[in-house]
């Protein structure tokens, strides 16, 4: 799973490509930009999920105590 500096640095890059196309998705852009978000989505929803998980697990710990 990548770290959260990789995902920041995915969505940048994702960023900087569509300035570099002007902002524009057309039929010949639409697929790529569509999978490059699906897979940063992805990726940044599994991270949070672990970062909540964590968090849980470490409340649960405390409130042991």
């Amino acid at each position: 799973m990548p770290t959260l500096y990789e995902i920041q640095a995915d969505l940048r890059a994702l960023d900087d490509a569509l300035a570099d196309c002007g902002g524009e998705i057309t039929e010949d852009n639409a697929e790529l930009f569509a999978e490059w978000f699906r897979r940063v989505e992805s990726d940044l929803s599994g991270k949070v999920e672990c970062y909540i998980h964590l968090i849980r697990e470490l409340d649960a710990r405390s409130a042991a105590m």
